[in-house]
């Protein structure tokens, strides 16, 4: 129950931190580059957690796992910048902060399932399935609700239905990407891989991929400078995902993955508060029911089947 205790506050935490680092980012898409955005939050990250490693960690606690270990992360890692979140914060744009993290969130949850109990052996209930079923469900309301809820305030919605369907595909090829990376840090650190290594091979990636990336459109178009107030912000959440990332890896070393992202998974209320509060969004009567669905689904789920 000690192990079970932590693990569940390490990822509320989590939960909690990732729900304000995606409010700081929704609120930078609408004026800044979204590469410079993602850049600037994962150096902070990989600065913040490294400054713990190098004070706080032991020489033993910083030792590099085997060569096929560090490129599996690695290569995990690089698809997550420039496969999912760079594809996210777009789709964040255009369809609004609930309906983007709720959908990515379904499609995580149902990937550390399958993959967790595929790779790690990790069981799963008649009664988790069907709270797959439903979050599954959830997915395809969020995504058809998108037509008349909150792309209608994004001025990147212009291209119509065939945009808000890419938007939302976009969103549940994050959470696929996001559940994959899920596993693959569930499977490293409860197989014995320094905690000190994995929490910062993620952000390291982050900034090799993304760093010359920025580089590149800075010198084909520029980019325009970035107001004090949205420094703040980036700062705000650079410093919130290290915390949330941080925490979020130490969760998985307690519990399983399934469950890590069950817990994770209330930033679906948190960012349907959020995008209504602050952003002005508005969810249709199906964004609604899924929504709905997703809280559901959650409930659900069985928590005895770690």
């Amino acid at each position: 129950m000690r192990f079970f205790s932590l693990g569940f506050t390490y990822c509320l935490i989590a939960a909690i931190g990732f729900s304000g680092v995606n409010i700081c980012l929704r609120s930078l898409t609408l004026r800044c580059d979204p590469v410079s955005i993602l850049l600037a939050k994962e150096a902070i990250t990989f600065v913040v957690i490294g400054l713990w490693v190098l004070f706080y960690t032991s020489p033993e606690g910083r030792s590099l796992p085997r060569p096929r270990t560090v490129a599996v992360l690695a290569t995990i890692g690089a698809l997550t910048h420039l496969v999912a979140t760079l594809p996210w914060l777009w789709a964040m744009a255009v369809v609004g902060l609930a309906v983007a993290v709720t959908a990515t969130l379904c499609t995580s949850l149902v990937t550390t399932a399958a993959l967790g109990r595929w790779l790690l052996k990790e069981r799963i209930s008649t009664r988790s399935l069907m709270a797959m079923g439903l979050l599954l469900g959830a997915v395809v309301l969020l995504t058809s609700g998108t037509h008349d809820g909150p792309a209608r305030h994004s001025s990147e919605a212009g291209g119509g239905s065939l945009t808000l369907w890419l938007a939302a595909a976009a969103a549940c090829l994050a959470g696929v990407i996001y559940g994959v990376l899920n596993v693959a840090v569930r499977h490293s650190v409860s197989r014995g891989v320094s905690l000190a290594f994995v929490a910062l091979v993620a952000p390291f990636m982050g900034v090799v991929c993304l760093g010359p990336l920025c580089g590149t459109l800075a010198a084909w178009k520029g980019l325009p400078p970035i107001a004090q107030d949205d420094v703040v912000l980036l700062l705000t959440g650079g410093m919130l995902n290290a915390a949330a990332w941080f925490a979020f890896v130490k969760g998985l070393q307690k519990i399983a993955a399934v469950h890590a992202n069950l817990l994770t998974a209330s930033q679906a209320g948190i960012a349907a508060l959020a995008g209504v509060f602050l952003f002005g969004e508005s969810l249709s009567p199906a964004a609604m029911t899924g929504v709905a669905m997703t809280l559901l689904g959650i409930v659900c789920i069985d928590s005895s089947s770690a």
